[in-house]
């Protein structure tokens, strides 16, 4: 978390954070299925390699 602003970020976070809890559950409830990446998973070759075996994985 950033260290100037801090009230504004944590009001930010926990309202994406909501967000995305209420999105992937209209998105289950439509049965879709949903996978998070986070951009710090697939920053580098192997990491990304893992990161598709898994959505695979669970695509499957």
């Amino acid at each position: 978390m950033p260290s100037t602003n801090k009230e504004f970020w944590e009001v930010k976070i926990h309202k994406n954070i909501e967000r995305d809890k209420r999105v992937n559950e209209e998105l289950r409830k439509s049965k879709w299925k949903v996978i998070t990446v986070w951009e710090c998973k697939i920053n580098n070759k192997k990491s990304f390699e893992k990161t598709m075996n898994k959505i695979v994985a669970k695509l499957n």
